[in-house]
């Protein structure tokens, strides 16, 4: 093996005959009879002296060398092959094994996961969730993307400054404008389909006027229900409906709207008819709808005053087993059975107000006294008697019972004067829009 050309003795006396040029003329044939002599292929790449400082790596590399300067952060090279790899997280598995299982560097892996865990509670992760890697041949990670569902997702890509930064982003659907004013006969499910509407908008309206309507006791047979909706799909397969741009309810005991406002980063915000978001503290019914729960509302013997409260508790019919959830966020403060209302859980919340719901067939699994919860949040399923099923829901007041309906007075945030102007001229036009649409699913059934 031939070893490198060691040039001694560069400080001993040099003949006074050689001029300056000569001198700089030997070391520049040392220097290339140097490199010429050092080994063709020593399986290593090429390292430049230590007294030369370089300020990018990319300076030093041939095409097609490895990358292995940390210091380019996510930062691919123009001539970088990537290759994307998707992982699923297993049980008991941390994300940064999962993204080393897909063939990710530690050092890589660990900036683009703490830019990430900047958007999302790591420790929160579901088994089966998905990250979509790209990598270069050294295992670097150059991007992620973090799905959230079938549209939207979380990329997490190089910035300006050399590191990482995450986004929230949403795959380009096809949008179809859907609208429709619909006849009230029978449940909503019912009833959207005789008007020729998707019965899948029926979730989304019921979410929508959850803080304003309740769908089992102030609904009707005749009222009617008008919407203009985005209609979204994929690759031509339908995905779901996205915004509602406007949402109307004229019945004979309320009449609610719900319409869209677009904010400056793009997402979109929901307020009623006068300017009062819809995120309400409370829900206006217990029941979670669904199309197996096309339930109303009885009158019936007070399970704990063992009188008839009109106007005050509330029993809602519906299928046994249907799940029964928080009408607002609060804390516990009974879970078990309670007199002839059997089964029974008491939530308390601000103001004084209380929540009861009884007659339940089954409370949460785990839930007790001194549990935080959030509205909306699942406590048991709906349990009754043996002659009908339904939930027993009643509300208190400084430890008196009040009617139900003092829920409804807890009202959201409203907009700003300087917002409030344009948006209640939308409000102004996608009414005079709804109501012009022509009403449907109250014609007569010809046998």
């Amino acid at each position: 093996m031939q070893k490198r050309l060691i040039v001694k003795g560069m400080d001993s006396p040099r003949p006074i005959g050689i001029g300056v040029a000569t001198g700089l003329l030997l070391v520049a044939a040392l220097v290339i009879l140097n490199r010429l002599l050092a080994p063709a292929d020593s399986g290593h790449p090429r390292t430049a002296p230590v007294s030369v400082r370089l300020d990018s790596l990319k300076d030093i590399l041939e095409p097609g060398e490895p990358v292995e300067d940390l210091s380019l952060k996510g930062r691919p090279l123009s001539n970088e092959r990537l290759n994307t790899v998707s992982v699923r997280l297993r049980s008991g598995e941390r994300s940064a094994s999962a993204l080393a299982r897909a063939g990710a560097r530690p050092e890589g892996a660990g900036e683009v996961l703490a830019a990430l865990a900047r958007m999302v509670d790591m420790r929160s992760l579901k088994i089966g969730q998905q990250f979509i890697v790209a990598l270069n041949d050294q295992g670097m990670v150059r991007s992620l993307r973090f799905p959230l569902g079938r549209l939207d997702y979380i990329e997490v890509a190089p910035d300006a400054n050399g590191g990482f930064a995450a986004e929230k982003k949403r795959l380009p659907v096809d949008v179809e404008i859907v609208e429709g004013a619909c006849g009230i006969k029978g449940t909503l499910y019912e009833s959207f389909k005789n008007c020729g509407l998707d019965r899948q908008l029926v979730p989304v309206i019921v979410d929508l006027l959850d803080s304003q309507v309740d769908l089992f006791t102030e609904i009707r047979k005749g009222d009617t229900i008008r919407l203009v909706a985005r209609r979204e799909s994929l690759n031509g397969e339908f995905v779901g409906y996205g915004r509602i741009e406007g949402l109307l309810v004229e019945g004979k005991m309320v009449t609610a709207g719900v319409f869209m406002r677009e904010n400056a980063d793009g997402t979109v915000s929901y307020f009623d008819s006068g300017g009062y978001s819809i995120e309400r503290p409370f829900r206006r019914n217990p029941i979670r709808y669904n199309i197996k729960t096309a339930g109303s509302a009885l009158r019936r013997l007070h399970p704990i005053l063992h009188a008839y409260t009109p106007g005050r508790a509330v029993d809602y019919s519906a299928p046994r087993g249907t799940p029964v959830v928080a009408v607002g966020a609060g804390k516990v403060v009974f879970s078990g059975r309670r007199g002839s209302g059997g089964r029974t859980v008491v939530i308390g919340h601000d103001k004084g107000l209380q929540t009861y719901y009884a007659r339940l067939e089954s409370i949460r699994t785990g839930l007790s006294e001194g549990d935080e919860i959030r509205a909306g949040s699942e406590i048991g399923t709906v349990g009754g008697d043996d002659r009908i099923p339904y939930l027993h829901f009643a509300v208190a007041r400084d430890g008196k019972f009040v009617n139900a309906s003092v829920l409804a007075e807890q009202r959201g945030v409203r907009l700003g004067d300087t917002d409030l102007n344009d948006y209640l001229a939308y409000v102004g036009r996608m009414t005079g829009r709804l109501k012009s649409l022509p009403v449907r699913g109250l014609e007569s059934v010809v046998p």
